[in-house]
């Protein structure tokens, strides 16, 4: 994680550099606004950093945007949802997660757990879906546990993968 905060960081510190060497010096601006611009670009770049390592999820939490409407009600079609990396935590009935099932990422809730031959067996649902969802899926299928949403944000990845259809 250190070393891609320091790739993201690297060409940030060398253009203030040059800028510097290269910029004429306004003997009028004061200090305490080149610090704010440094504290602001601080800012931005670690808004940016965490933004871009929750949609890479190549890390310990991720983000994952809702494109289908079989979880309304609670989360939305053009919602995002936060997960955690499913790294053996108990998992309870009612809980939302993220699982793959035939290629595909879903995000539904825990209807019912089974316990055979010393493994779980995981049964979801939709909230918006009628009827329980077809199998089961075991603890290898989970990809990860939702920790909260964040309402509206998915919506613009949802209209370009919809002009790319």
């Amino acid at each position: 994680m250190l070393f891609a905060f320091a790739k993201v960081l690297a060409p940030v510190l060398i253009y203030a550099f040059i800028k510097s060497l290269y910029a004429k010096k306004h003997k009028t601006e004061s200090y305490k606004k080149k610090a704010a611009g440094y504290v602001f670009v601080g800012i931005f770049v670690a808004i940016m950093i965490s933004i871009v390592m929750l949609i890479s999820c190549k890390f310990q939490y991720g983000m994952l945007v809702i494109a289908t409407d079989s979880m309304t009600g609670e989360i939305n079609k053009g919602d995002a949802v936060v997960y955690e990396e499913y790294d053996e935590q108990t998992i309870t009935e009612g809980q939302v997660i993220l699982f793959r099932k035939d290629s595909r990422l879903i995000v539904h809730r825990v209807s019912e757990i089974q316990r055979i031959n010393g493994r779980n067996r995981y049964y979801t649902k939709g909230d918006a879906n009628d009827s329980v969802d077809t199998g089961y899926i075991s603890d290898g299928d989970i990809e990860g546990v939702v920790l909260f949403k964040v309402a509206y944000i998915g919506y613009p990845s949802i209209w370009v993968r919809d002009l790319f259809k």
